[in-house]
């Protein structure tokens, strides 16, 4: 797996998209240069397709999805550029909910959602992406994507998370769960990084001790904390 940190994007997780099959990212990010741009498609080893979400960059907060697809809310239209092998599904019920990526932990083989989800959106979150979804709290916080980062390899999720929340989060996804933080302490790892199965960005005030717990957790090699 490789990883790499970014100077000035701290918070990466709440602007990028990150599966197995593609990653979708700000499409300002471009005009930062092919270096920058070659720099991290090297790095997850997909292509990335520029784009936004409510006219915002906040692709990562407001998106969740895995190689199988995408979901928004209906309060969007489909992301430009976006191929149409891709699946888009927007999302139409009467939850309040717009920030989908802060409240959907997924890989391609489960996913954990917000306890306040109703089961008309658990039907849909599930037939998106493909896989059993189920309901629960990391930490005690509905926010589970901010929460946590998880691949078809390993998961990390929030350092307070219990003894339970792990337990079920390990038997949804389908892997081994480690826990962790990132850029030097924050518990939020799902806002403070994205990765697949090739790879992982993470903000640069990132420790060495993180990425190590980190890497390790992605790669199905959780340390004792």
């Amino acid at each position: 797996m490789r990883i790499i940190s970014q100077e000035d994007i701290p918070l990466i997780g709440i602007h990028c998209l990150a599966t197995d099959r593609f990653a979708l990212v700000p499409a300002s990010f471009f005009s930062r240069g092919n270096r920058f741009i070659e720099r991290v498609r090297k790095c997850l080893d997909v292509p990335l397709i520029p784009t936004m979400v409510y006219n915002s960059p906040l692709i990562g907060m407001f998106s969740a999805g895995n190689s199988r697809g995408v979901i928004i809310t209906s309060l969007s239209n489909r992301p430009e550029n976006i191929p149409q092998d891709i699946p888009v599904t927007l999302m139409h019920t009467s939850d309040n909910y717009t920030a989908l990526g802060n409240l959907i932990l997924a890989n391609n083989r489960g996913a954990i959602i917000a306890p306040g989800f109703s089961r008309e959106s658990e039907g849909i979150i599930g037939k998106a992406l493909g896989v059993p979804v189920v309901k629960s709290t990391l930490a005690g916080l509905e926010t589970v994507g901010s929460c946590g980062i998880a691949t078809d390899e390993g998961a990390v999720v929030h350092p307070e998370a219990t003894e339970a929340e792990i337990r079920l989060v390990e038997k949804t996804l389908g892997v081994r769960v480690g826990i962790g933080t990132l850029n030097h302490g924050n518990p939020f790892s799902g806002a403070c990084g994205i990765a697949n199965i090739n790879g992982a960005i993470v903000g640069s005030a990132t420790t060495p001790i993180e990425i190590t717990r980190f890497e390790s957790a992605l790669q199905g090699n959780p340390l004792d904390a």
